[in-house]
Parts: structure tokens; sequence; C-alpha cells
């Protein structure tokens, strides 16, 4: 009979999940800054130790916006019973600033934003409400001691001449909170709607209003460092190349062409030949030429009754501007 087996694939899946139902898990801790304005420091009076009213409310503003307080509502539980210590209050609250709200007796009422009447006080074991109008909507809780109110759990109640103060990170101590420490200036900010953690004991209260310095600092922003802006070379528009005003060519005026004149042919004086007897008539050329008569040469030829006679004639030529003759000479042999 065969066995039937598991797919690879299926198996190495089941592997997979198996592994990731058992890894191991491992706690972080939770860091919760307040989005809200906060209770950030209280200090109670004490019957029998001369500081019965000596006391006041601190608020921090931990939001990045000024915050208006007007109708808000301050009130305190004492067992069963609540009070109003401001039934409507106003000012600004500054961005990472402070109000401070105090009875009239308190050593730190001439800086308060707000003085509360004096039927009413805090004391330990009672817890402060913190609203946003006539007691609806609550922003904030504080209980101390043993009181019946708190978020989860309540802070310890302050000793006479001291104060809790909200811490401004989860790792804030009481010695980080006080000043001098390392989380002096860095606000009241930690939230964890647990009052017993996220305050500590103060032995040196310092209650801080509207006009103190906001925590924390802000970081000087950098100035900008000006950024040299280039001048513009001034570009040479250039201006129209000069147009050439041409300047009037003169109209040669025509050379005359000399018209060639007939240059006047010389006809030369016709000459009177003399011939010997027996000699032809010379005979004219159409331009009446003068034919020479032959001088008494002597004869060349040393044989009698022999003559040599010649006659000259011009062969003329008519150009365009010249006329030119070309002279002839016919000889014959004449025996006597």
């Amino acid at each position: 009979m065969a066995k039937a087996s598991l797919p690879i694939g299926f198996a190495i899946l089941l592997t997979v999940l198996l592994g990731i139902v058992f890894l191991p898990k491992f706690s972080h801790p939770i860091f919760s800054a307040a989005d809200h304005v906060v209770i950030s420091e209280i200090m109670v009076g004490k019957s029998g130790t001369g500081n019965a009213d000596n006391e006041f409310i601190e608020l921090y503003n931990s939001t990045n916006s000024d915050v208006n307080l007007t109708g808000w509502r301050l009130r305190r539980r004492a067992g069963s019973t609540d009070a109003n210590l401001i039934a409507s209050m106003s000012g600004i609250i500054p961005s990472h600033g402070f109000f401070l709200i105090t009875s009239p007796e308190s050593s730190s009422s001439d800086s308060a934003d707000l003085l509360y009447g004096t039927a009413s006080r805090i004391a330990a074991n009672n817890a402060v409400f913190l609203y946003r109008d006539a007691g609806t909507t609550l922003v904030d809780l504080v209980g101390m001691g043993s009181g019946t109110s708190s978020e989860s759990a309540t802070a310890d109640n302050p000793d006479p001449d001291t104060s809790i103060e909200r811490k401004a990170k989860l790792t804030s101590t009481s010695d980080t909170m006080e000043i001098g420490g390392a989380d002096e200036l860095e606000g009241n900010g930690e939230d964890t709607d647990n009052n017993e953690n996220d305050f500590v004991t103060r032995d040196n209260p310092e209650p801080q209003n509207s006009q103190s310095a906001i925590e924390p600092p802000l970081n000087p922003t950098p100035s900008e460092t000006p950024t040299l802006t280039p001048t513009t070379t001034p570009t040479i528009t250039p201006t129209g190349n000069p147009t050439e005003t041409p300047t009037s060519t003169p109209t040669p005026t025509e050379t005359p062409t000399i018209t060639p004149t007939n240059t006047p042919t010389f006809t030369p004086t016709p000459t009177v030949t003399t011939t010997p007897l027996n000699s032809p008539t010379p005979t004219l050329t159409e331009t009446p030429t003068l034919t020479p008569s032959p001088t008494g040469l002597p004869n060349p030829f040393p044989f009698t009754n022999i003559s040599l006679l010649c006659d000259v004639t011009y062969k003329t030529i008519h150009t365009q501007f010249i006329t030119i003759q070309f002279p002839q000479i016919l000889c014959r042999v004449v025996r006597s």
C-alpha cells in the first residue's frame, strides 16, 4: 500500500508559519508625547505649616500652536465633592509655553496669569480637572495621594514646600527635572495617561507663566547665507549696423566718341613721264599719278639695239581710315 506524503512546498510553508507563531516577542518602551494642553505642575498648601494657601497650578502647551483658553474651566475634587477653581478662564498659552494659576495668597501670585477665589483651595489627596468648555470636554486630569479620581493611578502627594511636576520624557527623574538637570528645559510633555508614571517630585518648585521662556527652546533657525545675486552683465545691444548711404555715383558723361575724319589721301601730283620715241603713252591709274620718266641711266645690257623700258604704276588700297598706294613696276625689252 502506497504511503501518502505531503508535498514539499506545503511542508516548507507549514514550517515558516510555525516559526512565526513561536517567534520571541520583544517589548518596546511606550513614548507618549502630549498633543494637547496638560497640567504640568501642582503645589498644595498644608494646614499647620504656615503655608496653607501657598499653592499653584501650572499648565503646559505641548502643541505647535498658541491656544486660546477663553471659556475653559478648572475644577478640583475632594473625595466626592467638586468645586470650580475658575469657572471660565481667559488668556493665551503660547506654543510650548506655560500658564500660571494661583491662589491670591500664593508667593507666586504676582506672576500669575489668573487667580482663583479665596473660597477655593487645593489640598493633598485632591484631583484637578481641566476642561475645554464649561465642564463637558475633559482635557486633562491629575489625581494625588488617595484621591478617588486619576488617570490609571494617582501621583504622590507633594510634601510641604515641594511640588509634583510632569516629566519631559519617559526617562526623566526628579534629578533630571531639577534646576540644572538634563531635562530641566525640555518641557513637560510626557503623558501616558498614568499620573503615577508621568509625574516626579520637585524639591524646588518652579512655577512658570505665559511670559516664561518656552521649552524646549527652539533651535535658532540658521540665517540663510545670503546668496550673492550675480549682477547681470549688461548685454551690449548692437545698434543697427550703419547702413551706408550710397553716395550718388556720378553718371559718367559719355566720352565723346571721336569720329575719325577721313585722313585726306595725298594724291601725288601726276609726274609727266618723258618717254622716248615710240614709247607708249603712260596710262594713268584710277588715282592720277605722275609716272616718272626714266632717267638717263646707262643701259644695263650691253647689247646694241636693245633697251629696257619700265613703267611704274600704283595700286591704291582704301581702308576705313587711310588710303595706301603700292608702286608696281613693269619692264619690257624694246629692240630698236
